[in-house]
Order: structure tokens, then C-alpha cells, then sequence
């Protein structure tokens, strides 16, 4: 490990989805997903999604809807 340090955020899925796949910053359709995902990416080094069905995933990561 190099030491570096990240400060990371987690956004949590939505139900509103997309029906087909894409990126995981791109599946959840909410207004809440969609604001919290912009805040995330303008305020953290790192942020995740947190998947009911997939888990922890990277934004750019594709998953099914």
C-alpha cells in the first residue's frame, strides 16, 4: 500500500432504473440518486454505489437492470 490517502462517498441505488444496462452512475434514473451522485463526484476522491443486488460498485462498472 503507498500510503495515499482517499476520501471516499457512498451513494446508495435507487428503484427507478433504466431497462437496459449501463454504467452504474448511469442505471439509477431518481432525482435523489442523480443529486447525490453529482455531489459525490464534486466533493469526494472516490465514490461508490451501493448496489441492493450487485453490492459495492464502482460508477463505471455496467449492471443489469
Amino acid at each position: 500500500m503507498s500510503g495515499d490517502t482517499y476520501r471516499v462517498g457512498l451513494v446508495a441505488c435507487a428503484s427507478q432504473k433504466l431497462q437496459r444496462p449501463a454504467p452504474a452512475r448511469d442505471i439509477y434514473v431518481s432525482q435523489l440518486f442523480r443529486k447525490a451522485s453529482a455531489y459525490a463526484e464534486k466533493t469526494w476522491d472516490r465514490w461508490y454505489v451501493l448496489s441492493a443486488k450487485h453490492g459495492l460498485v464502482r460508477p463505471d462498472t455496467v449492471l443489469e437492470p
